[in-house]
């Protein structure tokens, strides 16, 4: 569903749709000020996405402007998000104008059912609100853009010409993107889908190389959970395998395979097994990284820290590779004189590694943090199987220290929180978020009889912080007691 109206009704009121003037939504200030949405009244006097604010001005004089404020998208958003739950269980939001909605019943019913309900709720002009539905998140978003003011359903055995005969600019692509396409004679998606997507990602940047294979994948659309696509590769060894030696000879191309295809997607791996098939029982290796990983060359050197304190249980006729974990990791650009020498980022999850393979899986383990409401729970140790530490509230009290219950990095004596900001380590960080506040039962360091607060905080960095405050009778005493990075 597409409702270009939504922004100009969250910044100008619901009685916008009355005005007859032209009414637009800008970004920035000054002569940095740019025009993100804007409504039929403005088209028509010329005002376009991505002009100046000077330049729209000057085409409408009497335009009526505002800034965005993320704050009144929101809350718009979620008004419609609330009204589309009672047609269906599976609703989410792609941005400020457009939603996903999982139909649970006939199609074209469900849609104009959908549809009056979404006019009625923003005050939308009829011709505003287009729904489009279709087999996959890709064609339901291009029937939705070329459908103004309507419903159209495209089945599934036109949904493949349906896409390829519509422009490119239902695919929600920048302006820039498609001056560039434009100028090699691509203006359609069917001529987009004849051309090669790793090309495409070097020559004009992710963005277009993922709308490309968009079009080849059978997506239900972001309210799906859908499932990750499937990365192994699968190795014989021909004749059965007694020594490490012929193994990491053919693990590495392996692993350069399995890798490749995870950096395709822009992904990085940060969980992969080795499983050994023997003559006998199979013998499974797992390795972990902190960081994502997209150098075949570092799960390389993982797993062959795990081989060299590892056993064969008896001779190895093939193994497999596959990816446990992974996480979006854009490719970054690379220093221009590879041959200087620069910190390895990537050299402490191989020696982690080689500490688990002599020592053991839980010889090693991490903090991370964890979306929990308790402050001193936000951070938890985190061993090599996944596990999270339990607390023991008990021994660790409320003071965060070097017992190994909590990670938390105590700060002695407490930093002070003056003017929104802490020195810590000798530099000085802002607050940029204040998270729950609880009231401390227990004593603290001393007890006066004031009551205590402690909450977490995000410091610049980003650092994890835990702040405690003494209540006093004009303002509360915050200082800074502990600190993860």
């Amino acid at each position: 569903m597409q409702i270009p109206w939504l922004p100009i009704v969250a910044h100008h009121g619901a009685d916008a749709a009355s005005a007859d003037r032209p009414r637009a939504v800008h970004h920035g200030r000054g002569t940095a000020a740019r025009i993100t949405f804007h409504d039929r009244i403005a088209a028509a006097a010329g005002v376009r996405v991505g002009q100046t604010l000077a330049t729209a001005r000057a085409r409408a004089a009497d335009l009526d402007s505002r800034l965005f404020e993320p704050d009144r998208m929101a809350e718009a958003r979620r008004g419609l998000v609330a009204r589309l739950l009672h047609h269906t269980p599976r609703v989410a939001a792609s941005g400020p104008i457009r939603f996903w909605a999982e139909p649970v019943a006939e199609p074209r019913r469900w849609a104009d059912a959908v549809r009056a309900d979404a006019v009625h709720a923003t005050t939308a002009p009829a011709d505003d609100v287009a729904v489009g539905v279709g087999h996959s998140a890709t064609v339901a978003q291009v029937a939705a853009f070329l459908s103004p003011g309507c419903v159209r359903v495209v089945d599934d055995t036109e949904a493949r010409a349906f896409l390829d005969a519509a422009p490119l600019e239902a695919l929600a692509l920048g302006s820039e993107t498609l001056d560039l396409l434009a100028s090699i004679g691509v203006r359609r998606i069917g001529e987009l889908r004849a051309l090669d997507p790793a090309s495409l990602g070097h020559r004009f940047g992710p963005e277009l190389a993922r709308a490309r294979r968009r079009l080849e994948t059978d997506v239900r659309g972001p309210t799906h959970p859908g499932r990750a696509p499937e990365r192994s590769v699968v190795v014989s060894t021909g004749d059965a395998v007694t020594t490490i030696e012929p193994l990491l000879f053919l693990l590495a191309p392996a692993a350069e395979q399995l890798l490749a295809s995870v950096r395709r997607d822009e992904r990085g791996v940060t969980a992969a097994r080795l499983s050994l098939r023997t003559e006998r029982e199979p013998l499974l290796l797992e390795v972990r990284a902190g960081a994502p990983i997209r150098d075949s060359t570092v799960l390389f050197e993982m797993l062959r820290a795990r081989l060299d304190r590892a056993r064969l249980p008896a001779p190895v006729t093939a193994f497999s590779l596959e990816v446990q974990h992974e996480v979006a990791a854009p490719a970054t650009t690379e220093p221009l004189f590879t041959h200087a020498r620069r910190r390895d980022p990537s050299a402490g999850d191989v020696a982690l590694e080689r500490v688990r393979a002599r020592f053991g899986d839980d010889a090693v383990v991490r903090a991370v943090r964890q979306a929990d409401p308790h402050p001193l729970e936000r951070a938890r140790w985190l061993r090599t199987q996944g596990a999270l530490e339990r607390v023991d509230e008990r021994a660790a009290g409320l003071s965060p220290s070097p017992d190994p219950n909590l990670p938390w990095r105590r700060v002695d004596p407490p930093a002070p929180l003056q003017h929104g900001a802490v020195v810590l380590a000798g530099r000085r960080r802002r607050l940029m978020h204040l998270g729950r506040v609880e009231r401390v039962a227990a004593r603290w360091w001393k007890d006066d009889g004031r009551p205590e607060l402690l909450a977490w905080a995000e410091l610049e960095g980003p650092i994890l912080a835990l702040l405690h405050a003494r209540c006093g009778s004009d303002e509360d005493e915050w200082s800074l007691i502990g600190w993860l990075d």
